[in-house]
């Protein structure tokens, strides 16, 4: 993972120096394809996996999003070291859609209970399995079957999404409890529009 002078180096690397900017503010200077090509070839030795999947990728986050996306990017890996660019990218996608629940990580299976929880409605997500016809092994077959995760309220709430269906896990000190689950039949337009997203950014 690059440090601030590691990022800083980079930046410079990836905008050339360069400052002009055309219509909208975008970067219109048209660089020499061979030394765009080499400067990629350089980027994907420093980022690895995280590096813009393919050239024109590439070239469109050089003189389109430039220092700002990777500066943020690169402070997204350093806090969630075991997710990629491809859930950060998606999470930027959803909020430009409106659609901002939380951060989104890449799953990590957790072993949850299904217990009554919370004070108001601690058997919430017993009538939620049972209305829905949710067995056990449906419910578990969708963490492994996740997309994503989305970490909320400081990673003690985390729904888990996938083309199946969806879940929300709890933390309550020492165990993660299920708090609620449904199947795609049950998607609102929100959970259709992050499944999407989730494709389009190859996950």
């Amino acid at each position: 993972m690059l440090g601030e002078a590691g990022i800083d180096a980079l930046l410079g690397m990836v905008t050339g120096g360069i400052s002009l900017a055309g219509k909208g503010g975008k970067i219109t200077k048209v660089i020499d394809k061979t030394e765009d090509l080499i400067e990629y070839e350089d980027l994907k030795k420093i980022l690895g996996k995280n590096a813009p999947k393919s050239f024109d990728d590439y070239k469109y986050l050089k003189y389109n999003e430039g220092k700002e996306y990777l500066s943020e990017l690169n402070k997204y890996l350093i806090k969630y070291p075991n997710s990629n660019r491809k859930y950060y990218d998606a999470m930027i996608e959803l909020k430009k859609k409106g659609i901002d629940e939380g951060i989104f990580l890449q799953p990590v299976k957790k072993r949850a209970f299904i217990l009554p929880s919370e004070k108001n409605d601690p058997y919430h997500i017993m009538k939620r399995i049972t209305e829905r016809n949710i067995t056990d092994d449906m419910l578990r077959s969708l963490m492994d079957e996740a997309k994503c995760m989305v970490s909320q309220w400081g990673g003690t709430r985390q729904p888990f999404i996938g083309e199946k269906g969806a879940y929300v896990i709890v933390n309550h000190g020492d165990i993660w409890v299920y708090k609620t689950a449904w199947l795609k039949d049950d998607f609102n337009e929100n959970n259709d529009i992050i499944i999407e997203v989730l494709n389009n950014v190859g996950l």
